[in-house]
């Protein structure tokens, strides 16, 4: 890597290569020595007992990783470098059981996040807490199956939070020890909230481990419907032709972005996030792109790469955000809807001055969502249909 990386070498593989499940791997769960810490390992009992039963095994017929359950229909987040040229995928719950049909959602190599869903029900699941609010110094608990020891745990504290120049990604430096295999799992913090994704460590180095944010797996929930371009993978190696034919189609509304001048990344993040679970919380239909979460100046995020791409996108609108921070502490937010033909529905602007980054980016959220409420339920903002041809006419309340 470039900059202070330039030395060190970067190692996408905290898993087992090749190598099954050990036989005995349920039977001797082994707890790693915690990193020292003012609270102890017994003050995080109650975090882990609660975390345990929502993360799984990911066996490969290359590699071996961990993940968890994040959504009770059996939605699993992972790395994607866990899964990454896989033709058989098994996952083991904590309860032993192994389901051999998975269902891969999404894949972002860049972010190094994978979404999978197996064909389960009512199965525990993990919080997702806020990265945004993570500092240095927080006291942080690993879960994984490094080696094919399930349910293993390692505590530590967050060491730094850090961009990587070449990916443009933010990553959680943690001193939680993670060994291959634990890729996948989830970083915790006091509150059982997961807030990072293990991801790689560095090998000229001990104890220097990186989690991906939480929040960049936020913005990809909304997307994550069983579709026809969902890929199925089992563990006898076969790729079946498609989904079911009665799985949902697309729909909704694709939500975009581009951050202007003077705009911390970590800000348009959280505008970005917060605005998708405001219209989330309002019954709103939306369908997310990858791609959207990106901000940059670059042709990916621009307005009118996606009104080329609106008509074949399968959704019914966009919303395109932008957001310019020309001097501190003074946000602009304008908000611009476009029906499937690229027609300009309407436009909604705000501003707002603030004594911090926080008290700004709330203040401009909390304008520009008033002014958004008389356009949900109608054109460019759609209800989610509960069923074929019934639509919620009520919006909820603010």
């Amino acid at each position: 890597m470039r900059s202070s990386y330039t030395c060190l070498v970067l190692v996408f593989s905290l898993m087992v290569s090749a190598v099954p499940l050990a036989a005995n791997a349920q039977e001797d769960k082994r707890t790693q020595q915690p990193s020292e810490s003012p609270s102890g390992i017994a003050n995080w009992r109650s975090v882990i007992e609660a975390a345990r039963p929502a993360v799984v095994v990911i066996q490969t017929d290359k590699e071996q990783g961990s993940g968890f359950l994040i959504k009770s229909d059996g939605t699993i987040a992972t790395n994607a470098h866990v899964i990454a040229g896989a033709s058989a995928i098994e996952v083991k719950l904590a309860t032993g059981e192994i389901y051999r049909r998975v269902y891969i959602l999404a894949s972002d190599e860049t972010e190094d996040i994978a979404l999978l869903r197996i064909e389960a029900a009512d199965v525990p699941t993990l919080t997702l807490g806020n990265s945004n609010a993570v500092r240095e110094g927080d006291n942080v608990v690993l879960v994984g199956a490094p080696l094919g020891l399930e349910e293993t745990i390692s505590t530590g504290i967050v060491s730094a939070v850090r961009v990587i120049p070449e990916r443009g990604v933010r990553v959680i430096q943690t001193t939680a020890a993670a060994s291959p295999g634990s890729s996948g799992g989830p970083l915790l913090n006091s509150k059982g909230e997961v807030v990072g994704l293990i991801s790689f460590s560095m090998v000229q180095g001990q104890n220097l481990n990186f989690a991906i944010p939480i929040n960049y797996v936020r913005g990809k929930l909304d997307s994550l419907v069983l579709s026809a371009g969902a890929r199925v993978v089992d563990s006898t190696g076969k790729i079946p032709g498609g989904t079911d034919a009665n799985a949902p189609k697309r729909s909704g509304i694709i939500l975009a972005g581009l951050s202007g001048p003077g705009t911390p990344e970590g800000s348009f993040e959280f505008i970005f996030v917060q605005l998708l679970d405001f219209l989330s919380g309002k019954r709103v239909d939306m369908m997310n792109q990858t791609a959207s979460f990106k901000p940059s100046t670059t042709e990916i995020t621009s307005l009118n790469y996606y009104l080329e791409k609106l008509p074949a996108s399968g959704a019914s609108g966009l919303l395109y955000m932008t957001i310019e921070r020309p001097r501190n502490y003074k946000y602009t937010l304008q908000v611009q809807c476009f029906d499937v033909t690229g027609k300009l529905l309407w436009d909604e602007k705000e501003s707002e001055d603030g004594w911090s980054e926080t008290g700004a980016t709330n203040g401009v959220l909390d304008k520009i969502e008033k002014k958004l409420l008389p356009h949900i339920g109608s054109a460019g903002l759609p209800l989610k249909q509960d069923s074929p041809g019934e639509t919620k006419s009520k919006i909820p309340n603010p």
